[in-house]
């Protein structure tokens, strides 16, 4: 993989050389999170992850990968990869020749063993009775905040089926609810466990694709009141269905 990985970095790193001008991101962190309650379609892909850090304009920035799930507990374990930036007029002499490349393929090659080892997990998964959507994206939130990153990226694959003493998409009650007053619904999602205040400059990526009518409108209905939610806090949100693209 590294070699097959290596002749492609370097063509790109070397095209920047004949841009005139070559613009300066301090760091890109990007948090990947999969639901593990249900089973999935689509499933992550690497290479348009891979993509969204833009190593051919900016290979100098740092880079932060962050993976975890949402599961039937408020509590999971995290994988985190990182890579630093080249420092302006600090010599590192791992970034010197072909290591800076070096470093860049070693991250990849972390990241995309990680998206490929959950997909071949997930494909396995049994589904659980309760999902813990809402407190698990806002933590992840809340974390992603706190970073001094330039660009914030947050990739969310799920249902959004919430099923949890917050609130339950399941029943003709809740069905109802979501159709007729969203808006109790998002408040007691935001009283429940608040979002961060700010969200300015975070862009938020919320990938499913429906099975059928009925998971199509429920979802629409939970995605809705995501986007709502979070665009009122200054996120971009995204709903897409496909998984080999980031715009």
């Amino acid at each position: 993989m590294k070699i097959i990985l290596m002749p492609i970095l370097l063509m790109l790193l070397n095209a920047c050389g004949k841009v005139e001008a070559v613009k300066e991101v301090a760091a890109t962190d990007i948090f990947l999170l999969v639901d593990t309650t249900d089973l999935l379609s689509p499933y992550p892909q690497s290479k348009p992850l891979l993509a969204l850090y833009d190593f051919a304009d900016y290979k100098d920035q740092a880079a932060r990968f962050r993976f975890t799930c949402i599961t039937d507990r408020q509590l999971n374990a995290v994988l985190e990869y990182s890579l630093p930036g080249v420092v302006p007029g600090k010599v590192n002499p791992e970034d010197e020749g072909e290591g800076r490349e070096n470093n860049v393929v070693d991250f990849f090659i972390k990241v995309e063993g990680t998206i490929d080892s959950v997909v071949k997990h997930c494909r396995y998964l049994r589904t659980l009775p309760y999902s813990e959507c809402f407190r698990t994206i806002s933590h992840e939130l809340q974390t992603l905040t706190n970073s001094s990153a330039s660009r914030k990226i947050l990739i969310v694959f799920s249902n959004l089926r919430e099923n949890s003493d917050i609130f339950s998409c399941y029943g003709n009650a809740a069905q109802k609810l979501l159709q007729n007053n969203p808006e109790k619904v998002a408040d007691s999602l935001s009283m429940a466990c608040p979002l961060p205040a700010n969200l300015s400059g975070i862009e938020i990526y919320l990938v499913y694709q429906p099975s059928d009518r009925i998971d199509d409108q429920v979802y629409l209905e939970m995605a809705t009141i995501y986007k709502s939610l979070l665009e009122s806090r200054g996120a971009r949100v995204t709903i897409q269905t496909n998984s080999n693209q980031f715009n």
